[in-house]
């Protein structure tokens, strides 16, 4: 997958146009959109709201994943609090779609055809593959 602009400096930090968006502290997991017919997915993130974070982040950002080839969602733990749904515990990548392995994280060196993936607090996981991802910032 090509990052058109963003750069993963972290299991859950992302730089975008050179702000730092720290994806388990400062912002919660919103909803996704997946149009079959353009292969296309859409995840979005919004702002927390606890005192801790820092109000001149942005308001939300969006992953826009392009020619999308693979999308596999895992379910929850159900025996979690659904309060855990929102927050993510760590990004990573799959070097196989096949793989029984866990997703490990590197910061350079990434191979444009590992899949990634996105484990939330509640164990659910979100794992895709794609050729483009880009990401969006709202004021």
């Amino acid at each position: 997958m090509i990052f058109e602009n963003l750069k993963w400096t972290g299991s859950v930090e992302l730089l975008v146009a050179e702000v730092h968006l720290d994806l388990h502290n400062c912002y919660d997991f919103a909803s996704f959109k997946h149009d079959i017919q353009k292969r296309e997915l859409i995840l979005i993130w919004r702002r927390g709201t606890g005192d801790w974070v820092d109000a001149s982040l942005p308001s939300q950002f969006t992953l826009n994943f392009f020619d999308v080839y693979h999308l596999k969602i895992e379910p929850r733990d159900h025996q979690l609090p659904f309060t855990e749904d929102d927050c993510l515990e760590e990004f990573g990548f799959y070097s196989d779609a096949e793989t029984n392995e866990d997703p490990f994280f590197r910061e350079f060196d990434i191979d444009p055809n590992w899949l990634w993936s996105f484990t939330f607090q509640s164990k659910a996981e979100i794992v895709v593959g794609a050729k483009l991802a880009k990401a969006t910032l709202a004021s």
